[in-house]
């Protein structure tokens, strides 16, 4: 099955770099270089400790405002902080934290986690057959044309997954899913065309 796919909509254009950085320097250590830099090689490790120092501070400025926006309660942030948690980026990674945030982001109506919770519910329910409720979080995510969602309630009409298996409908999903660009979609009409013309033919 499809895995989640974001799109790069960041709010925040943190270079990952950032989050790299050593975090286990010391401000005293980076004061007792500067007092003692009295040839280059301490002037270097004086500049090079104030370097990691900085960015340990430009981290956790990022966090805060991170953190910050997302507990103001708007969508586009709290999915932003999501996506950092789920690919441990900035914070440590979190499945958790990251299903929590989709969760409130989602429902504050941003279709991006929208469809990234539907499609973490849809994958939970390869095991309990119980795929109504993701089918309702991609529906809401298709309302806002967003053409991930449209082509995952398709495969679900298509396969009969929380709804009456519908190749009619699914297929009229699919069309949707590739007027908005999705080249899954696109693919898998290409597919099914060229099994309809074989079978007229025999």
């Amino acid at each position: 099955m499809y895995t989640v796919h974001c799109k790069n909509i960041l709010l925040y254009q943190i270079d990952t770099g950032i989050f790299s950085a050593e975090q286990d320097c010391d401000i005293s250590i980076a004061f007792s270089f500067a007092r003692r830099a009295g040839n280059e090689s301490q002037e270097n490790r004086c500049k090079m400790t104030f370097k990691k120092l900085e960015l340990k501070i430009i981290c956790f400025l990022t966090q805060v405002i991170v953190l910050g926006r997302a507990y103001l309660g708007k969508g586009i942030h709290q999915y932003t902080l999501a996506r950092l948690y789920d690919e441990g980026i900035g914070f440590k990674q979190s499945n958790a934290l990251a299903h929590k945030w989709y969760f409130r982001s989602a429902k504050n109506g941003y279709f991006e986690a929208q469809y990234n919770w539907g499609l973490i519910i849809y994958e939970a329910a390869k095991n309990t057959e119980d795929y109504k409720h993701a089918l309702y979080w991609f529906e809401l995510a298709a309302k806002q044309q967003d053409e991930m969602a449209l082509f995952n309630i398709g495969i679900m009409f298509y396969h009969g997954q929380g709804v009456l298996k519908d190749v009619e409908k699914a297929v009229g999903y699919f069309e949707k899913a590739a007027a908005l660009g999705s080249e899954d979609a696109t693919e898998l009409l290409r597919q099914l065309n060229t099994v309809v013309s074989i079978s007229d033919t025999i």
